[in-house]
């Protein structure tokens, strides 16, 4: 297995598990080997997004995961909403749901949803010292 497979893999069980933790109940995520799922309560699948950068070569792969997790951030969100019917997560007083973010800042890789500077929830960082 490469390097960038390992640190994709790595990073796709990470990001399930601290999205799974803050899932509106009645959803799961998953992963498996570089892909990342949500599920609804009753096992229907809702969405599986292969994290692993097309490129390696051509980009650093750093970047290249800020913007998987934006995606998956993004797409998970659109599911939850398209389920529930209403916006998630937001903030009191709010009606549009907060936006993905996702950034590297040193050796850590800090995601969530936030109004611009306004944080409405931030996921545990993942350490990614490791990474290519």
């Amino acid at each position: 297995m490469s390097d960038y497979r390992r640190a994709t893999s790595i990073l796709a069980a990470e990001l399930a598990a601290r999205i799974d933790r803050v899932l509106p109940a009645g959803f799961i995520s998953t992963s498996t080997e570089t892909e990342v799922a949500l599920f609804v309560g009753d096992g229907h699948q809702l969405r599986t997004i292969d994290i692993l950068p097309e490129k390696w070569d051509e980009e650093d792969f750093r970047d290249a995961a800020v913007r998987s997790v934006l995606q998956v951030l993004h797409d998970f969100q659109d599911d939850v909403i398209e389920e529930l019917w209403e916006a998630w997560p937001i903030s009191a007083g709010r009606v549009a749901p907060a936006e993905p973010y996702a950034r590297v800042d040193g050796n850590v890789l800090r995601t969530g949803y936030g109004y611009g500077t306004l944080r409405v929830m931030d996921l545990e960082p993942i350490d990614i010292s490791a990474f290519p």
